[in-house]
């Protein structure tokens, strides 16, 4: 999948994602190198993963939907995510085409990966959602979708399938972007259908605020050294840390650019 390891990414890696995302070069590489601090093999396994959703839902268990996102954007099955799945799953939730995102949500429905959705395939998503849904607010769910298995018979019912059918990629897609009520049903209202939007944007929170963050420890430290150095030894020492600090206020801005994205989907 690319240069995951080494300090620089491969060009072959950089103009791939280029081309088949919004990012520019500026931001793919300063994106990496914060992804490598925090993930130094290179790779992010499904317990950090789940870590990560947890902290966003201390009073909920986010767990089996977190596996769930993690299968579908882990597009080689190694059981990790590597920089490149990272990166073009954050491209598709956030700013991909329609029918991109839709293509991800039935890869997220399709629970076995055989090419198709089943009915019991909708209630196991919609059931891990659930979980991450408070007693009180499950309570303001209309009469015929407060239960996984009312609302995913709502949707199966949609789709005008027997309970043994199944739903092929095109038929998904074309379903749900015909019918606006098949979509809400399978993103859910507020406050669930922010669950659907932290996956990726919360990763790329935590990785770069968590950098800053650091890195502004680190240049204070070092900036306390300098201060009682010589005036000859402060020169070398300057140039050691701006390349720090120019890092750290690169971490900071895709941090907003992440906080104004997932302001601009709730």
């Amino acid at each position: 999948m690319g240069n995951t390891k080494s300090g620089a990414l491969s060009k072959e890696l950089l103009e791939d994602l280029k081309l088949n995302t919004k990012y520019s070069e500026a931001e793919l590489c300063a994106w990496y190198q914060s992804f490598l601090k925090e993930c130094p093999s290179g790779r992010i396994s499904k317990e950090q993963f789940e870590g990560i959703y947890a902290s966003f839902f201390p009073d909920a268990d986010p767990t089996a939907y977190a596996r769930h996102v993690f299968r579908s954007f882990d597009t080689n099955s190694d059981g990790t995510l590597d920089f490149k799945e990272y990166i073009v799953a954050l491209h598709l939730t956030s700013s991909g085409k329609t029918v991109q995102k839709l293509e991800w949500a039935f890869a997220l429905y399709d629970v076995d990966g055989n090419g198709t959705i089943s009915k019991n395939e909708i209630q196991e998503i919609v059931r891990s959602i659930f979980n991450m849904i408070s007693c009180e607010d499950q309570k303001n769910l209309p009469e015929d979708e407060n239960t996984p298995e009312k609302r995913a018979d709502k949707i199966w019912e949609f789709f005008g399938k027997d309970d043994n059918d199944k739903i092929a990629e095109g038929e998904f897609i074309q379903g749900v972007m015909n019918n606006k009520e098949i979509l809400r049903l399978i993103q859910f209202d507020e406050p669930q259908k922010t669950a659907l939007k932290l996956s990726v944007v919360s990763l790329t929170l935590w990785l770069n605020m968590s950098v800053s963050c650091r890195s502004v420890v680190y240049w204070r430290r070092c900036w306390r050294i300098i201060s009682t150095r010589s005036t000859s030894s402060r020169s070398s020492s300057l140039r050691r840390i701006s390349s720090c600090w120019v890092f750290t206020s690169r971490s900071f801005c895709l941090s907003a650019k992440a906080l104004r994205a997932w302001g601009m989907m709730r």
